[in-house]
């Protein structure tokens, strides 16, 4: 499905601001023999990948299976009371960051401070050998969380980081499970920005590197690593860059004056699919009645080219639709940091996605994975796109590990082009404006690995040779889906009743659905798409997640009384902002 991308989506949902206690001192010892017989106590810590975990709700779970759940302030600190509960209590904290749905973990081994971020959540699956998630659900794992387990894991892995703590200013006595800290992005906080963490390819193994890009480390328990994370010559100063958010919520409060708060924020190098600051902030102008009161989480890095230039995900909310995230440069510009666009000179969409399709008339269903890439052959700021413009973009290549994978090109001018990259290739009607690129699991594998390292990327070219490139590397930061996990994917669904009353439809009918979201997964958008023999279309669309049932009737056509094709596609992102959808055919 086509769709625009602007750099400030409208959000689709009202954040929960919920407050909460915080703030303690903390130690550096993971004994826990004390606190075993008579409860831990008041425990407070942090929740945070950089910036806080959005939305973090936390849950408690000591070895004998009791548990206790908290909600952590917007300034990701928590505080609770843990007397009944016996060492060691594992934590699992679920919220938003960057864009995803994030899972992490940590352990209680004593009173006072313990921390809940990806450095702790790699503590405890070097600990454990397996995935923290999967020992939260098995009461016996905990019975592996010893000292001894623990301190190996916190040693190496803070050997592994030695060269950035240094960097940070952060010295030996740091404990990553109990020291204290704010979300203030300084410190312990920065180092959290700078340092990105996933699971290795092999249980109870982690896979480190620096926010530049740097060499990926490998680091277990059971062995002491033969490397370590390298620090760049010159970390970023990113103590304003939360003050960019601020400003930005100010900036967009109110519709009359929108122009004149948001060009200071802007950097002059501002370039966003093909539109200087000049032409974002007379659309933005124009649409300002539409974003009036959004509402800017703090950001997190993704990546940087260097310490004056980072890629970040804001988190935006506005009115009754959901949350809504999107990646942009930021520049450090005389002391402030601005937005810089998202340097491309065109509209992309890249996200892994997760197909269903469902004949309903024949009850016959399919399931693919893979890769979708589109790019507009315009720039959003073309004001006649059925003019004979030139294109900006004709061609593209993959690129894993710094090595082009694939390219592909502009089939027919204006149409816009896309490359799939499938499991199987699908016979669907998107595909007439681009080529499909098979995909088997190592293909996956390798896509995966290189978007963990930060090494997966999509480069420009305005020919069709690709050789003159245009724009700057795109990142590709969310994983495809692998065979295995397509098996046991759930997919969102549309009430079969509802299907049935809506399958005799056509332009002039009024179309009721409910629908449901697998558990963990976040509602996107559903749509309602007809075409006539005669080339007359009725596209429908709802984004809005309190719409359940959603009735679609706002873009009727009289004239088309017999669709010869009609589809309902509803769409959802799961836990790392991957899109899972099921589209229903009717005709």
């Amino acid at each position: 499905m086509k769709m625009t991308m602007k750099l400030l989506p409208l959000a689709i949902s009202s954040a929960l601001m919920l407050a909460a206690c915080g703030g303690s001192g903390g130690s550096n010892t993971s004994n826990n023999s004390n606190n075993t017989a008579q409860g831990l106590g008041q425990i407070d810590g942090t929740v945070a990948t950089g910036a806080p975990l959005e939305d973090a709700q936390l849950t408690f779970k000591d070895v004998n299976g009791k548990t206790l759940t908290k909600t952590a302030g917007d300034d990701g600190s928590y505080r609770i009371d843990l007397s009944g509960f016996k060492a060691p209590v594992l934590v699992e904290a679920s919220g938003t960051a960057g864009g995803q749905n994030v899972v992490l973990h940590s352990v209680v081994t004593q009173t006072g401070t313990t921390n809940v971020t990806p450095l702790t959540d790699a503590i405890v699956a070097m600990s454990v050998e397996n995935d923290p998630s999967a020992c939260f659900s098995d009461n016996t794992c905990l019975a592996k969380l010893t000292s001894d387990k623990l301190d190996a894991s916190s040693a190496n892995l803070q050997t592994a980081l030695a060269p950035m703590l240094n960097a940070h200013g952060l010295d030996g006595k740091l404990d990553l499970l109990h020291t204290a800290f704010k979300a203030d992005k300084t410190g312990q906080d920065k180092l959290l920005e700078m340092v990105k963490v996933a699971a290795g390819d092999n249980p109870g193994e982690v896979a480190i590197h620096n926010a530049f890009g740097g060499d990926e480390v490998i680091v277990s328990r059971k062995q002491k690593p033969t490397a370590a994370v390298k620090a760049p010559s010159k970390l970023p100063d990113l103590t304003g860059l939360d003050d960019l958010a601020r400003k930005l919520t100010d900036a967009y409060q109110k519709e009359d004056g929108l122009s004149d708060r948001l060009s200071p924020l802007l950097s002059q190098n501002f370039y966003h699919n093909g539109g200087t600051a000049d032409e974002y902030i007379r659309v933005e102008k124009d649409n300002a009645k539409y974003s009036a009161g959004t509402i800017f989480g703090r950001p997190s890095i993704l990546q940087c080219d260097t310490p004056e230039n980072c890629e970040v995900n804001f988190s935006t909310t506005y009115s009754h639709t959901s949350k809504n995230y999107f990646n942009t440069k930021v520049n450090f510009e005389n002391g402030k940091w601005k937005l810089a666009g998202n340097g491309l000179p065109t509209q992309l969409i890249a996200e892994p996605r997760a197909y269903q399709f469902k004949n309903f008339r024949q009850n016959q269903t399919s399931s693919l994975i893979g890769l979708y890439i589109y790019f507009s052959t315009l720039n959003e700021y073309d004001e006649a796109f059925n003019n004979l413009t030139p294109s900006k973009v004709n061609s593209a290549q993959l690129i894993l590990n710094g090595r082009v994978i694939m390219s592909f090109s502009n089939e027919k001018d204006h149409c816009g082009f896309r490359g799939y990259f499938l499991s199987v290739p699908p016979k669907m009607p998107e595909t007439q404006c681009g080529p499909i690129f098979p995909l088997d699991e190592t293909n996956i594998q390798s896509y995966n690995q290189a978007v963990r390292r930060g090494q997966a990327k999509i480069r420009l070219f305005s020919d069709i040779e690709s050789q003159k490139q245009v724009g700057g590397d795109i990142y590709l930061h969310k994983p495809m889906f692998t065979t295995q996990e397509i098996k046991h994917l759930n997919f969102p669904t549309i009430d079969n009743e509802s299907l049935a009353k809506s399958t005799d439809a056509d332009g002039n009918t009024e179309v009721t659905l409910d629908w449901k979201i697998p558990n963990g997964n976040r509602f996107s958008w559903l749509a309602l798409n007809m075409l006539s023999d005669k080339g007359e279309s009725r596209s429908e669309y709802s984004s809005d997640p309190s719409a359940n049932p959603v009735t679609l009737n706002s873009n009727k056509v009289l004239s088309l009384k017999n669709p010869g094709y009609y589809d309902i596609s509803i769409y959802s992102t799961d836990k790392m902002a991957r899109v899972v959808s099921t589209r229903y055919y009717f005709k």
